[in-house]
């Protein structure tokens, strides 16, 4: 399988994925601390069937520390993102959080000593644009929770996602691929219990899994779609360089904005986003701002 298959499909995956997410916040989780606890240890599950199915490789205490700081930081960019999918329309929460290739040039230059040229700040500002672009003319009443609190936490998600990014390809140099994969969903599905098994947590857990249908949907996205496209993501950044692995996947906001579409059309009618002509224009040209900007920003 080559790098970039495995990226492309890694986007489509992980666009229906987040398109999925919204429909269960939705309809079926009574809160969000539920979803925490039932993602949480879905997550932890995939870890033991990962340990249990390949053997133990040794590894250094560097490349140990970088998948176990991988796996809490992407559970920490699940719980803002989920945050964030609650509060507002997918297809534009996810051109928003798909601004982190944004900070990893950020953080570049500030750790690494990387210079940025007047491409790369052409592209950051395109970026910037398409996701302040992303925020306009959302109907005051989609979602719940606060929204501007929402923007924020896609921002930090956003910030998160870099430092997560540079940490899994670092682990996956030096360990086993099912090695990573295991340690990465062991504390991500940790972090995302903490705030799950509260009281509050549990009892929303309890009231989503005594629906059957819910449950379904949230096992097949969480259980199956998910790791699958974990799978594919990390072979990209296995098999090929983390830039032009992380360009391919800043697709993804295209596969949500069609995604989201037509679910929303009214013979499906499983979202309920806007589709007129404005709106989706308005998020049609955010999106091709963001994938554009990104796209320059890795390549140059």
């Amino acid at each position: 399988m080559g790098w970039a298959f495995a990226a492309l499909v890694s986007a489509a995956i992980f666009s229906l994925v987040s398109v999925l997410d919204k429909r269960i916040l939705a309809v079926y989780v009574p809160g969000i601390r539920g979803f925490y606890a039932l993602v949480g240890v879905i997550q932890i599950g995939m870890a033991a069937v990962a340990i249990l199915a390949a053997p133990w490789q040794g590894a250094s205490a560097g490349a140990l520390t970088a998948a176990v700081v991988s796996g809490a930081l992407w559970g920490l960019v699940l719980l803002l993102l989920f945050y964030g999918l609650r509060a507002l329309e997918v297809s534009r929460a996810v051109p928003f959080y798909n601004t982190f290739p944004v900070f990893v040039a950020l953080l570049s230059m500030a750790f690494l000593g990387e210079r940025l040229g007047v491409v790369h700040w052409l592209a950051i500002l395109t970026v910037i644009a398409g996701a302040g672009l992303s925020t306009m003319g959302e109907k005051a009443k989609q979602g719940e929770g606060n929204k501007k609190l929402a923007y924020g936490a896609l921002l930090a998600a956003a910030l998160l996602t870099a430092a997560g990014t540079v940490t899994s390809k670092a682990a996956l140099e030096s360990m086993e691929f099912w090695n990573v994969f295991a340690l990465r969903s062991l504390f991500l599905g940790s972090v995302l219990l903490l705030p799950g098994l509260t009281g509050e947590g549990r009892r929303q857990a309890l009231r989503a899994a005594s629906n059957l249908k819910g449950l379904g949907v949230i096992v097949f996205t969480e259980a199956i779609l998910a790791p699958l496209g974990l799978y594919f993501m990390l072979t990209a950044f296995d098999q090929g360089p983390a830039s032009l692995s992380s360009t391919i996947m800043s697709t993804r906001p295209i596969f949500t904005l069609l995604m989201s579409a037509l679910l929303s059309l009214p013979f499906v009618r499983l979202l309920d986003e806007p589709l007129t002509r404005e709106s989706l224009a308005v998020k049609a040209f955010s999106t091709v701002l963001v994938v554009g900007g990104v796209g320059a920003l890795t390549l140059a």
